[in-house]
């Protein structure tokens, strides 16, 4: 399996307003939109990042955000 970085999750997914950070033991999605007031964490369990494929975590952290953008999106 070929080996990756948080950066190139993260540019994979394309979100200027999303973290990939390392918990210590788990993996966390931060998306963090100030001027709309936006803010929500989403866990992953899993010690290493290359536990998981790059398609995986990019799966992963745009189903984050498009459930963070579909739940605080304004009518």
């Amino acid at each position: 399996m070929k080996r990756f970085t948080t950066k190139q999750v993260l540019k994979a997914i394309g979100e200027p307003h999303l973290q990939l950070i390392d918990a210590g033991g788990y993996w966390c999605f931060v998306y963090n939109d100030r001027t709309a007031g936006v803010f929500d964490t989403y866990d992953i369990y899993t010690m290493r990042l290359n536990d998981f494929r790059l398609c995986d975590w990019v799966a992963e952290g745009r189903g984050f955000v498009a459930a963070v953008k579909n739940r605080f999106q304004r009518p």
